[in-house]
């Protein structure tokens, strides 16, 4: 193999020097374009930390015990406290909270959380002063009797409930009220 080399000197003219051609070298890489793949990047690695950091946090507060007074637990010690009351286990609820600590019964009901609104129908039976226009006493009694719901109610209008002498109540049902 041989190479072909001019014989005269002359001929060999230098290459372009690249110094010359272009002032400054260009980047392999654009800088704006490196700083946003950087900051991408730099996002990343802080999304998977705290990623990390939440699932440690999820997992320790799915396992933690919860105290007994968290107000977390509220409702359990309500549910409980109702079931006590109706199945009338009082007496164990009552143990268990001085055990292992929580809201008594009372405690709930005074804070309103155990008891709710009912409409009770209840029959109640008073005396009342009536204003009959009659000829007698007997007739006036007659008057009375004779009387319909409508014609009470109208003689009633024009008294409240301090000029009755209350009698008796019996409580017939009850609904919660909504």
């Amino acid at each position: 193999m041989s190479i072909d080399t001019p014989t005269n000197i002359t001929e060999l003219t230098a290459a372009p020097s690249l110094a010359s051609a272009v002032r400054e070298p260009l980047p392999l890489v654009d800088p704006a374009k490196a700083a946003k793949l950087r900051a991408i990047i730099q996002a990343r690695v802080d999304a998977e930390r705290e990623a990390a950091r939440l699932r440690a946090e999820n997992e320790q507060l799915r396992t933690a015990r919860v105290p007994v007074d968290d107000p977390r637990m509220r409702h359990v010690w309500v549910a409980a406290a109702l079931v006590a009351e109706q199945e009338e286990y009082c007496g164990q609820y009552d143990a268990i909270v001085d055990t292992v600590g929580g809201p008594s019964r009372q405690d709930l009901r005074d804070a309103g959380d155990l008891d709710r609104s009912f409409r009770v129908r209840t029959h109640i039976t008073f005396e009342v002063w009536l204003e009959i226009k009659a000829y007698s006493e007997d007739d006036a009694i007659r008057r009375v009797d004779s009387l319909y719901p409508a014609d009470v109610r109208e003689h009633l209008e024009g008294h409240s409930l301090d000029d009755a002498d209350l009698e008796s109540w019996d409580a017939r049902e009850a609904e919660v009220d909504e």
